[in-house]
């Protein structure tokens, strides 16, 4: 069980210090000091919360317009990134068609290459004939 204090009674030193009277009632001067106290506190208060209020606008709208400048941004990123990637596909595929063209042209030049190689060599096999039976009568002559 809790104790029940008596209350103390107050001093003729504290009743000058807080402006009590002899009755320990808080006197008219004291409550109009507090009030004026709380009606000042009441004033920085609510300019506090005004600027705070200003500035949570402030940030609201300039959340609002770095949302939007961030879109904006991303969209034109996306929209090059596009543009560019159509461009290199395009660019790649001339270059793969030039290639193919390249590739076919060599394949005709090496056909027409291996048929004068082959020609050549017959025209080798002949010269080698001639120049043996040139030779073969060159030594009967000789000897």
């Amino acid at each position: 069980m809790v104790k029940k204090l008596k209350p103390k009674r107050a001093t003729e030193k504290d009743r000058k210090k807080f402006g009590a009277c002899e009755h320990d009632q808080v006197s008219y001067i004291a409550l109009e000091k507090l009030n004026n106290a709380l009606l000042l506190h009441c004033k920085r208060l609510s300019r506090d919360i005004d600027r705070k209020g200003a500035m949570m606008e402030l940030w609201t709208k300039n959340r609002q317009t770095w949302t939007d400048k961030i879109n904006k941004d991303l969209l034109t990123k996306a929209e090059d990134h596009d543009r560019i990637l159509a461009e290199n596909k395009a660019y790649y595929e001339e270059q793969l068609k030039e290639q193919k063209e390249l590739y076919n042209e060599c394949i005709e030049a090496n056909k027409e290459l291996s048929k004068l190689i082959e020609i050549a060599l017959k025209l080798i096999k002949i010269s080698l004939k001639i120049i043996t039976k040139s030779l073969v009568l060159i030594m009967a002559f000789i000897d």
